[in-house]
């Protein structure tokens, strides 16, 4: 029993809180997988070979000498923090069904629809401020790791002295354990510096501005509870039904096609790939054999209304 009153108390509470516990869960897994790839897949890649004390710079290895450059570490460090921002930026954007519900079709729609220009900056507003969430997670937990940071502004990033014994830059560079030069450490350091401030400013820019929308929200905090629960119990309803009319209406088109013999014609143009489009009466068709069965329905229908054609 109490364990139940407390599962349902925990409910409750996330359902108070909805929002703020997905943000924190897409952040939580932008983190978990940022460290993922840390500690699987980076590295500085590059040193300078004429800089390194020791380093083994034979005459035949002008391969490595060519990639060992600190303008490769400059774009790897960048690359590895801003790519995956622009990735998590758009995918956060794509998974977002509020966008794709004001933005799919609106070339087409009436002029009426289109011109309700406040919805729409409002809409386009929340979704990508919810599409920064991961990218902005991505670069805070990149700053305060401060490894990025750190090997794009350290043309030097290892140092090899007593104690470090390697064949060759590349060595160096491949390291799972490299010796860090001090510049590299100090460069760290001000990335996490760098990381904590982004962070505290973005909490803070993300509380104010969340802040004055709800100010300026035409309706009071259980009414727009009631608004949300509407919404969420509408859309999915909205879902049951046409997921059923659909399967009812397909599933009678393919009896209706498969209660005869039809010709190789017919099959060849069921089975080609289709376009969305209307007919003469601005009928919506949604497929070749919907179109068919349409059609076929239609000349059944005028054969019955024309005394003249014989049934």
């Amino acid at each position: 029993m109490a364990a139940a009153t407390g599962l349902k108390a925990i409910t409750k509470a996330f359902g108070e809180f909805k929002d703020v516990a997905v943000n924190s869960a897409i952040a939580g897994v932008t983190i978990a997988l940022e460290e993922i790839l840390n500690r699987t897949i980076y590295y500085c890649p590059c040193v300078e070979p004429s800089e390194v004390a020791g380093c083994n710079t034979s005459s035949n290895s002008i391969a490595s000498k060519r990639q060992c450059t600190p303008m490769t570490n400059y774009a790897y460090g960048l690359a590895y923090m801003i790519v995956p921002c622009l990735i998590l930026f758009f995918f956060m954007a794509a998974s977002t069904p509020r966008l794709w519900k004001l933005w799919t079709g609106i070339c087409t729609k009436s002029p009426a629809a289109r011109s309700r220009k406040e919805k729409i900056t409002w809409t386009l507003a929340e979704t990508f401020g919810r599409s920064l969430i991961a990218p902005v997670s991505w670069v805070c937990f990149a700053l305060i790791d401060g490894q990025s940071y750190a090997c794009s502004m350290t043309p030097l990033p290892y140092d090899v002295g007593p104690g470090a014994s390697y064949e060759s830059c590349t060595k160096v560079a491949q390291s799972k354990i490299p010796f860090h030069s001090d510049a590299y450490r100090n460069n760290r350091s001000v990335s996490q510096l760098y990381g904590w401030a982004v962070l505290g400013i973005t909490v803070f820019i993300g509380f104010i501005g969340y802040a004055i929308s709800r100010c300026k929200y035409p309706l009071t905090y259980y009414h727009a509870k009631y608004y949300d629960y509407y919404r969420q119990y509408e859309e999915k309803e909205f879902d049951q039904e046409m997921e059923a009319k659909a399967q009812k209406e397909a599933e009678k088109n393919v009896l209706t096609f498969m209660s005869e013999n039809r010709e190789k014609a017919l099959w060849d143009q069921i089975s080609t790939v289709y376009s969305f489009h209307r007919n003469p009466k601005n009928v919506a068709l949604y497929s070749y054999l919907h179109e068919f069965i349409s059609k076929e329905k239609s000349k059944k229908n005028e054969s019955v209304l024309d005394p003249s054609v014989p049934s």
